[in-house]
């Protein structure tokens, strides 16, 4: 059974670089947690069967709206989101977030953005 485990586990994660470039400041945004989570995980995990070799995660703040980015660098001619777009939005919009996907300088890149609040002092 061990062997059966081993042999079905694939590690996407093996020959990918993913590097994460905090925003300053601090800011609350207004999400559901988990699920947010699991779109994170899901849109991470495209990417890498994109075969991009390094994937960044960026955040910042602008004003009122908390984005965050994901961009990544590799083979792939086609963005890793094409053929799901419309489910990421919907599951995104669930969270609280907006969703924007493009190609900058030939990397596809995701923005996700949640308004923010001033957290009671």
């Amino acid at each position: 059974m061990a062997l059966k485990a081993r042999i079905a586990h694939v590690n996407i994660f093996e020959d990918v670089n993913l590097s994460f470039l905090p925003g300053s400041g601090k800011a609350f945004a207004r999400m559901d947690k988990e699920r947010f989570a699991d779109v994170l995980i899901d849109m991470l995990e495209r990417f890498a069967g994109a075969r991009m070799r390094e994937i960044e995660i960026a955040t910042a703040l602008d004003d009122d709206w908390l984005t965050v980015r994901i961009t990544g660098m590799g083979e792939c001619t086609c963005h890793p989101l094409s053929q799901s777009n419309r489910f990421f939005e919907r599951s995104l919009a669930l969270s609280g977030g907006l969703l924007q996907t493009s190609f900058e300088a030939n990397r596809p890149f995701v923005g996700i953005e949640f308004a923010t609040f001033q957290e009671n002092v």
